[in-house]
């Protein structure tokens, strides 16, 4: 997906170095034991593993004497759930560099936006998946006119609606 979102939009183009956190599951691992554990809170090993590159792309940019650190976060449905555990782990410098946009989140990341260099979350019509957590549910998201969950509907929305005001850094 990190990939194709590059490529999609020239102003990510720009960004030197990008990261991609797999998660593989299955309908049985997801079910019985990967979803309620994120909405329990649950750090597992794909939100350590997040924060671990997040932290890693912070350092690396301090090392380099950079003056600002722009850390770029495409989280879609159960990845969003994953960042948002993944939060706590981060140190407050680590968060204020974080441009996050969340896509059809099993989770929207409910921490105040002013600890985020940017933060938004999308849910597109029809997308049950924000709509099943508890997490969701007294939370406004953004909606966007798209029709239900697959990513490629929410990257043509952005191709030709811009990326949202504020994600990219000027």
């Amino acid at each position: 997906m990190a990939r194709d979102w590059r490529r999609s939009f020239p102003e990510l183009g720009n960004i030197p170095n990008y990261g991609n956190v797999n998660n593989p599951t299955t309908y049985i691992t997801d079910i019985l034991i990967q979803i309620p554990y994120l909405e329990m809170g649950a750090i597992g090993i794909p939100s350590q593993t997040t924060a671990r590159y997040i932290k890693m792309a912070y350092n690396n940019a301090k090392q380099n004497c950079c003056d600002h650190v722009d850390i770029y976060v495409v989280a879609h449905s159960q990845g969003a759930a994953i960042l948002n555990q993944a939060l706590p782990l981060l140190t407050d410098d680590e968060k204020k560099a974080l441009r996050i946009m969340t896509i059809g989140g099993e989770q929207f990341v409910r921490e105040d936006s002013t600890h985020f260099g940017f933060v938004g979350n999308y849910d597109g019509n029809g997308d049950i998946v924000p709509e099943l957590s508890p997490r969701n549910w007294f939370y406004n998201e953004i909606n966007i006119p798209v029709q239900a969950h697959p990513n490629i509907n929410y990257r043509n929305y952005f191709m030709q609606n811009g990326l949202p005001p504020g994600f990219i850094a000027p």
